[in-house]
């Protein structure tokens, strides 16, 4: 274990940061928990503990404001070299914007050839396919209900979410390697967001998703705060 690896396990298991992250947590969310799901994260990529702890910490209060835990479902903190990042999953994603109570309906899923899908104007008519259906992937699309009823959709096309995918620093790892489908929901999905009603916190996790598709930052001196986003579900409907 390297020198910095072994700071990093001292300063994760310290009252220190148990305590920022408790004041961090929205209400009805337990510190002892959250930590429990951290330290679990930590011990499946050990290589975590060797990153910068700015990126570390950024990934953990960020995780701990949006009141998402580092489960690796809903949220995944990746290595990439020696910075971590946070990437909210799709399942992360719809949490926070069911929040809304105005929003009471979304859903997401793969088209492939041989379904029966319909698209008009920023709505999905139809979607049939069926069970096993393993033909060539088309695309993927994304809804959301609202409480009077409204619908709105997006969709992208297979290449267009492969081009979003190449720019992102972890296209040829986990999670876009392991969960293709699911990254393919959350990317249209976040298209989708843009037309949404967004709160403040959903807006934190989509700019902070934002850090895996840009390239990494200058190394910078760390000055720690004082105070203060693998089930695969490849068709999930809330």
């Amino acid at each position: 274990m390297t020198q910095l690896a072994k700071q990093n396990k001292e300063w994760l298991v310290g009252e220190n940061l148990k305590e920022q992250i408790s004041q961090a947590l929205p209400k009805g969310i337990e510190a002892d928990r959250f930590m429990r799901c951290l330290f679990t994260q930590v011990q499946k990529v050990p290589k975590l503990m060797s990153c910068k702890r700015e990126s570390l910490f950024s990934a953990i209060i960020t995780c701990g404001q949006l009141g998402i835990e580092p489960d690796g479902r809903r949220a995944h903190m990746i290595p990439y070299g020696d910075n971590c990042t946070l990437i909210l999953d799709y399942k992360g994603l719809v949490e926070l914007v069911l929040r809304n109570p105005d929003i009471v309906g979304i859903h997401a899923d793969i088209v492939r050839e041989g379904d029966d899908f319909v698209y008009d104007k920023g709505v999905v008519v139809k979607h049939e396919s069926g069970w096993g259906n393993s033909g060539k992937i088309l695309g993927a699309y994304a809804m959301v209900t609202f409480r009077n009823g409204f619908q709105k959709a997006e969709r992208m096309s297979f290449d267009e979410i492969e081009a979003i995918r190449n720019k992102s620093q972890g296209k040829n790892s986990s999670p876009w390697k392991e969960h293709w489908g699911e990254m393919a929901k959350k990317t249209v999905f976040r298209r989708l967001c843009k037309w949404l009603p967004l709160s403040t916190e959903v807006k934190i996790g989509l700019d902070k998703d934002d850090e895996q598709y840009q390239a990494p930052k200058a190394p910078s001196i760390f000055e720690e705060v004082e105070t203060v986003e693998s089930t695969v579900i490849e068709a999930e409907e809330v």
